[in-house]
């Protein structure tokens, strides 16, 4: 066996730290034994380490492993993944939102619609999935019911999930969801009350934190969706992921635990020259606050492939 062509590696005093961009993985091993490696290991701990993809049989089956990866997706005729975005308009005003100040734009027209409808019916061998987006996609509730109506009526099967801001998740849009047929949720918080509201609040300066939190818990008890909380983390707010796992878990212990209610995390980067982009996090810092979670245990969810 070989050392992966993917790891990256960086030696602190006497260990070595390995995170293999191929896998996602990330160890920590005593830098001697890096070294050494492959030489030296048990058959087991070469297991290990290949499980990991940090020890490969060749380079040029690496390869190989990798174009599979990129070609199943592309040309994957199975399945049918649409990102639909029914209206770029927006009820918030997110200083880092890539959308900037493009969220007037006019909503799908009935054009459009029955252009997308004829589509997706045409797809009916392959598994059909959509992902409601935007803008707030839930400005446009009107149009994404006419839409998956439609599909209903045809007889059409397929799944959706949304990504939403969750201000206007209210009973009464929650209540006529069922015909989205919706089996994952993400709605966006950027820390606990005004925390949050310095940063997503609604156009007009009016706070969302406690709205948004009211139409979660009716979704929670009233859906059967799983949601996924989104934390949009820089340097203004670096301990916001912290303190919404902390809400969550006192708030909804149940389906924290059941695994319905997950946190994630999105540490803001200057991708695209943006205003405001000082506030963004670099590599460098990244790295240092994986190392820390890591060594301290924290939040494994983030860090799937990593051992230490």
């Amino acid at each position: 066996m070989v050392k992966s062509q993917y790891n990256i590696t960086k030696t602190i005093e006497k260990d070595t730290w390995v995170y293999n961009t191929l896998t996602s993985s990330f160890i920590k091993l005593p830098a001697e034994e890096w070294e050494k490696l492959p030489d030296g290991a048990t058959d087991d701990e070469c297991r290990q380490l290949a499980e990991l993809g940090i020890l490969v049989k060749s380079h040029e089956a690496e390869l190989l492993k990798y174009k599979y990866f990129c070609y199943s997706k592309m040309l994957d005729r199975a399945v049918l993944f649409l990102t639909i975005a029914p209206t770029m308009r927006c009820n918030f005003n997110c200083k880092y939102c890539f959308e900037g100040s493009n969220k007037n734009l006019p909503s799908m027209s009935d054009e459009v619609v029955a252009g997308l409808v004829r589509y997706i019916g045409r797809n009916t061998k392959k598994e059909i999935s959509l992902n409601w987006f935007g803008g707030e996609p839930l400005m446009a509730f009107p149009t994404i019911l006419t839409i998956c109506q439609q599909l209903n009526d045809g007889a059409v099967k397929f799944r959706s999930s949304m990504v939403t801001n969750g201000s206007l998740l209210t009973p009464k849009v929650v209540d006529r969801m069922d015909a989205l047929h919706l089996n994952m949720l993400q709605v966006s918080l950027d820390g606990v009350g005004m925390e949050h509201d310095r940063r997503r609040g609604y156009r007009n300066g009016r706070p969302s934190f406690d709205g948004i939190i009211s139409n979660l818990t009716y979704f929670l008890h009233h859906h059967e969706a799983k949601v996924t909380i989104q934390v949009d983390i820089d340097s203004r707010n670096p301990d916001a992921y912290h303190h919404v796992h902390a809400f969550m878990m006192q708030r909804f212990p149940d389906y924290m635990q059941q695994g319905r209610l997950k946190i994630a995390c999105n540490h803001v980067q200057n991708r695209t020259g943006f205003t405001g982009n000082e506030a963004c996090f670099s590599d460098a810092q990244l790295h240092a606050n994986d190392v820390s979670n890591l060594a301290e245990g924290r939040y494994a969810e983030l860090m799937p492939g990593y051992r230490a």
